[in-house]
């Protein structure tokens, strides 16, 4: 890692030239900017990093903007792209589409089309297809390249994967990456899982980072740019836009009492705060709620005793959450991708965090996985199909290798305890908030 010290400097639209080094702009006494009725209430005093770039504190008026967004960038509940193409002195010149489309509304893993937003007509560019990072022609003409997407905390999802290739692409442009900050929804107290190891690179792992990173997006681009986990940034202009009114420690409720989900697996708040934890799921073959009115929210199988596992799962002990027995038919509905037993009644569990505050998302996956294959264990029914995925959400095949070794929860996640507390040190110099 290099030792590189975050740079604090704040900025004006007139001094955002060119720097090798992360400028942070300044916090705003921002006006109001959106009229329309929120569909996500934001408590008093916060507003994320997109009110400053809409209120003119972030570019120079005239600015032709690319901008990497979905349906959930929003600002007092109208859509920072509907925002930004009326706006009287920034030119909305492109959209930059990540997985799920500008308008949030493809399935997991579906190729992302290019061609016109209906709503604004402006011209959207897909980065999530044959094409995953903007090209020099994507990039032609405009004078800064805008992230504003709404993350989770988590390693595997593809967002800020998206963020990182667009920085090197902005790079060689010669034009400057913005960065709107917005919450982490899992808080930024402590990282958990292990850290990714180089051989388990992938499109869901870019970076050494745990599974849940305890960053904001600003943050990573920060620790992205100083550690150099990516070629070609040294002359990055990276202008970080920091959210007024959050501080280090926070959770989702503490700055807005809705949610407007970030993709179509997390409809609600409750499915972001577990989902690093039941996306382990995603490797397996049990159903983890895709199909259902509670996706990442719950786990079945046909073959599993819910009562049975969920007894097992209270005994455990786990801090701030609870376990109850659930049985539920996934459908196919208006998924593109046949989820896991569709059609079929299944039999698992329900989670429901009591307490986000003593609640860790990955070690409580880690042992309801651990507590599933010790109940099948006499039945010869096969969990992990997926080996190879499993390897790449852990970031490392020391999980797997573990569990088929039958290590107990406990002992598994006590082995990434030091290497995410070393992490976690190592980013305080990348943060952005007060405590």
């Amino acid at each position: 890692m290099q030792d590189t010290p975050v740079a604090s400097a704040a900025i004006s639209p007139e001094q955002a030239a060119p720097t090798a080094a992360p400028t942070v702009a300044p916090k705003p006494s921002l006006t109001p900017v959106a009229t329309a009725t929120p569909t996500v209430e934001v408590l008093p005093s916060y507003s994320p990093g997109a009110a400053a770039l809409l209120a003119g504190n972030v570019l120079p008026d005239a600015s032709r903007i690319g901008l990497i967004a979905n349906h959930a960038s929003v600002v007092d509940g109208e859509s920072t792209i509907d925002l930004l193409a009326d706006h009287p002195d920034l030119e909305l010149v492109s959209i930059f589409a990540p997985e799920h489309g500008p308008r949030g509304d493809l399935d997991a893993g579906i190729t992302v089309p290019g061609g016109v937003d209906e709503a604004t007509g402006v011209t959207v560019h897909s980065l999530y297809g044959a094409t995953r990072s903007p090209t020099p022609q994507m990039l032609a003409g405009l004078d800064a390249l805008v992230y504003d997407l709404q993350g989770v905390g988590a390693r595997h999802y593809t967002y800020i994967t998206t963020m990182g290739l667009a920085m090197q692409a902005a790079a060689e442009a010669a034009i400057p990456f913005v960065v709107l900050d917005r919450p982490n929804p899992l808080g930024t107290t402590a990282s958990a899982g292990h850290v990714l190891e180089p051989e388990f690179e992938s499109f869901i792992g870019p970076y050494p980072i745990p599974q849940v990173h305890g960053l904001t997006a600003a943050e990573l681009a920060n620790a992205i740019v100083g550690e150099g986990w990516l070629p070609g940034l040294d002359d990055l202009t990276l202008i970080l836009v920091p959210m007024n009114g959050w501080r280090h420690g926070q959770y989702w409720s503490d700055v807005s009492s809705g949610w407007s989900a970030p993709s179509p697996g997390l409809p609600s708040i409750e499915a972001a705060t577990v989902y690093p934890g039941t996306v382990l799921f995603e490797a397996t073959t049990l159903s983890y709620g895709r199909g259902s009115d509670a996706v990442f929210r719950q786990i079945g199988a046909p073959w599993l005793d819910g009562p049975a596992l969920a007894a097992s799962l209270a005994e455990l002990d786990l801090p701030g959450v609870a376990f109850e027995p659930v049985s539920f038919t996934p459908r196919l509905g208006s998924l593109t991708i046949t989820p896991a037993h569709v059609d079929t009644e299944v039999h698992g569990v329900r989670w429901s965090v009591t307490d986000a505050q003593t609640f860790e998302s990955v070690s409580t996956g880690v042992a309801v996985l651990r507590s599933v294959l010790e109940h099948v264990s006499k039945a010869g029914v096969v969990v992990i199909d997926r080996p190879d995925f499993l390897d790449l959400l852990a970031g490392t095949d020391e999980l797997r290798l573990a569990l088929e070794a039958g290590e107990g929860s406990d002992r598994i996640a006590e082995a990434w305890r030091d290497e995410t507390a070393a992490f976690d040190r190592s980013m305080r110099r990348y943060r952005l908030y007060p405590d």
